[in-house]
């Protein structure tokens, strides 16, 4: 059971980011509620196994990263688990995982251009208007 669990987890990474693709404006976008949680000592041992790594968020990032779980398709009515988050990476493939205690839980695929941004958060990087983006 927890081999299967695991492997959805490096699933979730492996899969392309859904993000890229356009809502139906004729459509009220999807809402989800629920989110899978594992061992965080088994989602390490696993990443690890894969060649990948964690990477700890800043409480700054953890905040952005709350508003994309909230605010990403499909919508959820309520802020994930967790006081913390962590980036999971297995080669070009990141993942999001919320830690509740002994749990990450894990709220999927990043797309690379939120990547970076959850990683300009992390390094301070500040836009000005006319300054592009």
């Amino acid at each position: 059971m927890v081999k299967t669990l695991l492997r959805a987890t490096l699933i979730a990474l492996a899969l392309p980011a859904l993000a890229d693709e356009p809502n139906s404006p004729s459509r009220e976008p999807e809402v989800a509620n629920d989110i899978r949680c594992y061992p965080i000592a088994n989602i390490k041992n696993a990443i690890a196994g894969a060649g990948g790594r964690l990477i700890q968020l800043t409480p700054e990032q953890f905040q952005f990263a709350r508003g994309l779980f909230v605010a990403a398709p499909p919508v959820s009515t309520a802020l994930p688990p967790g006081d913390h988050a962590l980036l999971g990476e297995i080669g070009d493939r990141t993942g999001l995982l919320f830690i509740d205690g002994d749990n990450a839980c894990d709220a999927g695929p990043l797309p690379t251009p939120l990547r970076r941004m959850l990683l300009d958060v992390g390094a301070g990087k500040i836009n000005h208007v006319g300054g592009g983006a």
